[in-house]
C-alpha cells in the first residue's frame, strides 16, 4: 500500500485550519507518493494544531541489536486494542491526511504513533494506519472519519477503550 499527497504545506495549514506544517516529508514535484519508511504529515493528539513529519510504519525488530523485520503499516481496528505493541492508541492519537483514487479532496485517516530508538538508539516517531474491519476475503480498507468524528479521536479526554471503539462501528 502507498499514500498519496499532493497538497503543498500551505494547503495543508488551509484544509486543516492549523498554524504550522513540519518540514521533511515533501517529495519532489512530480512524485506525490509515499511508501513505507517514508516520513509523512500528520496531525496528532499531542500537538492538534500543527502538523508533524513521522516516518510511516511502525519497525517490528528481530532483536535487541534492532535488526529489522518490518514496518507494520496498517493495523485492524478489531485487534488493535489487545496487542502490546499498539498500547499507545489510549494516548498517542494521530490523523493523517490522504487523497484516495486521484481525488483533490483530503480525507481524515485514523492512526496511532509511538517513539521507537532505531539501530543507532536514537529516538524517532513512527505511525501507523488504522483498517476497517472486513469479512475474510475481501481487502481491508483504511479507516477514514466521516462527520467530525476526528475531533473526538483527537481528544485527550476520549482516553477509554470502550469510548474509542465506538468511532469504528
Amino acid at each position: 500500500m502507498n499514500l498519496t499527497l499532493s497538497k503543498t504545506k500551505e494547503e495543508l495549514e488551509h484544509i486543516f485550519k492549523i498554524s504550522h506544517v513540519g518540514k521533511g516529508w515533501e517529495k519532489e514535484e512530480n512524485n506525490k507518493i509515499y511508501q513505507a519508511g517514508d516520513r509523512y504529515p500528520l496531525i496528532t493528539n499531542e500537538r492538534p494544531v500543527t502538523m508533524q513529519s513521522f516516518f510511516w510504519g511502525f519497525p517490528l525488530y528481530l532483536d535487541d541489536s534492532r535488526t529489522m523485520l518490518q514496518l507494520i503499516t496498517q493495523v485492524g481496528v478489531e485487534g488493535v486494542f489487545d496487542k502490546p505493541l499498539f498500547e499507545c492508541i489510549s494516548s498517542k492519537r494521530c490523523l493523517v491526511p490522504l487523497q484516495l483514487d486521484n481525488d483533490e479532496e483530503v480525507k481524515y485517516g485514523a492512526g496511532i504513533w509511538e517513539t521507537f530508538a532505531d539501530k543507532a538508539g536514537v529516538n524517532q516517531r513512527y505511525f501507523t494506519m488504522l483498517t476497517q474491519k472486513v469479512n475474510a476475503g475481501k481487502q481491508r480498507k483504511l479507516f477514514l472519519f466521516e462527520n467530525g468524528a476526528h475531533r473526538i479521536w483527537l481528544n485527550e479526554d476520549s482516553k477509554s477503550k470502550a469510548e474509542l471503539l465506538k468511532l469504528f462501528l
